[in-house]
């Protein structure tokens, strides 16, 4: 076994292939000085990180100008899921240090310019909010936007441009027929709270 052992670490010293399974026990550290480091040139098919620990599973540290993370998905899958059964108040998804972004965003949606295959149908959308659980009489919302500094006066809450002919907003309210009766419901509200007089329209 030590004269196995002496074995591979002297082929490991000039490169070498390892056909199996390996299991580290410990911190693993990869370097390299001739031509940097390529993660693909280390892992081929699936990998899945296990982590039963308080800590992060998986960080990247990006300090180069380009792209900490990308995600090429050539087939007609999901390029990227989340499966949260337990998550009952954490942020699944949370963007946060925004404090020097100007000209960019944070998030950006966009199909190709010369594409004419979008048809997601009239209960589907590039972008698309669903709620299907029975939350009962619990308030929520399906999208909050605020606006919450007061001096952030040049700040619009929602934009919607509309370049073409069809309806630039269209609020749909179907009322179940057991609660018609009872009902007084409001298809859009709107609250608006002037405290100083003459001070906007």
């Amino acid at each position: 076994m030590k004269t196995f052992a002496t074995s591979i670490a002297e082929d490991f010293g000039n490169g070498g292939v390892i056909d199996g399974d390996v299991t580290i026990s410990g911190d693993l550290t990869v370097s390299g000085t001739s031509g940097g480091y390529a993660f693909t040139e280390v892992v081929t098919g699936d990998m899945k990180i296990t982590n039963a620990g308080a800590t992060t599973g998986l960080e990247i540290e990006q300090d180069g100008a380009g792209s900490a993370l990308r995600i090429n998905q050539d087939t007609n899958n999901i390029a990227l899921g989340f499966d949260q059964p337990q998550n009952s108040s954490a942020d699944i998804i949370d963007i946060h240090d925004i404090i020097t972004l100007t000209t960019g965003s944070a998030m950006r949606i966009r199909t190709h310019g010369t594409s004419t295959a979008l048809a997601s149908g009239a209960t589907k959308g590039l972008v698309s909010i669903e709620h299907n659980g029975n939350s009962g009489s619990n308030v929520n919302n399906l999208l909050y936007i605020v606006n919450d500094h007061a001096s952030s006066t040049g700040t619009v809450g929602l934009t919607i441009k509309q370049d073409s002919t069809n309806k630039i907003l269209f609020a749909d309210h179907n009322i179940p027929a057991t609660s018609v009766a009872a009902s007084n419901a409001t298809a859009i509200h709107i609250d608006f709270d002037r405290t100083v007089p003459n001070s906007g329209t």
